[in-house]
């Protein structure tokens, strides 16, 4: 929220140092924009998580055929750079203030609000019971995960052109609205110092940022 702020403020810095009329129209826009971005920028971020779970399940697996248990599996995988170093860290340091080992792992799956994540939550406190044995099932895990993982980018591949159709039609009126507002002033002096023109142009970005969160769901092929 910080960085979507503070990209706000500079951008209507730069509109109002271009054309002063152009400020109020940009502020607006960036400020439904900032929102928008993060929401793609988190789904990017779990994206990345998801992908480097096969690995990371893997890596228990060979852990464990190695003579290690499952919590020290998961120290060791703190060392590993990535999101699910992290995450590993993070289970780890709940386990060494007193949580058990399957209480941690399936408060990192609620906190990941994902399947796939569940499942290796799941899959870890079993093996947490049944030791080295079960380093073959987490290696069925890992392969069912990245047979998933293709069908998405399968999916995504198929879905590229909607996706970028959803990208144009929900920035051109945002790009025409500040087009027009540096183009004539007296459009942006409309939109922002009549009660209909402020109510116009409010309703206007809201439906586009609707709009294009709308879009972004029905095309998005992740998990």
């Amino acid at each position: 929220m910080v960085t979507a702020a503070t990209a706000t403020v500079v951008v209507t810095l730069l509109a109002g140092a271009v054309n002063p009329a152009t400020a109020p129209v940009a502020f607006v826009g960036a400020a439904v924009a900032g929102p928008v971005g993060l929401v793609v920028a988190r789904g990017r971020a779990q994206r990345t998580f998801v992908a480097g779970l096969p690995g990371f399940v893997e890596f228990v697996a060979a852990q464990l055929r190695s003579g290690h248990t499952v919590a020290s599996a998961v120290v060791a995988a703190g060392d590993r750079p990535g999101p699910l170093g992290g995450d590993a860290r993070r289970i780890q340091q709940r386990v060494d203030l007193g949580a058990t080992l399957p209480d941690a792992l399936a408060r990192w799956a609620g906190e990941r609000r994902s399947e796939p994540a569940a499942a290796v939550s799941g899959a870890l406190a079993v093996a947490a019971e049944t030791g080295g044995a079960a380093a073959t099932a987490l290696d069925g895990l890992a392969r069912s995960l990245r047979d998933a993982l293709g069908a998405h980018a399968e999916a995504a591949a198929l879905s590229a052109q909607a996706r970028l159709s959803a990208v144009v039609v929900g920035s051109a009126p945002i790009a025409y609205l500040v087009f027009a507002a540096a183009t004539d002033p007296h459009a942006a002096a409309t939109l922002m110092s009549t009660p209909t023109g402020r109510a116009c142009l409010v309703s206007g970005l809201a439906l586009d940022a609707l709009g294009a969160l709308w879009m972004r769901h029905i095309t998005r092929s992740g998990p």
